[in-house]
């Protein structure tokens, strides 16, 4: 999804003051900030929107919902 200014000033501001050590990398993450400011509750999503991943652990401790996607052979 695009970011309007506001939610790209917002996930600028996370990834400014993320230590690297929240993320687990010596860089911070672009893709894992933009998810967590759409995951968010809003006006529109009062439960703030589910995300779907293969990883749902990465997201623990942050109070956003995932519904976790199992590969299937």
């Amino acid at each position: 999804m695009a970011l309007d200014f506001a939610a790209a000033a917002a996930v600028g501001k996370r990834l400014r003051t993320a230590a690297p050590a929240d993320e687990g990398k010596d860089d911070p993450d672009w893709s894992g900030a933009h998810v967590l400011h759409l995951a968010l509750p809003t006006v529109e999503w009062p439960r703030g929107r589910p995300v779907l991943t293969r990883t749902p652990t990465r997201y623990r401790g942050t109070g956003i919902r995932t519904i976790r996607i199992v590969e299937q052979s």
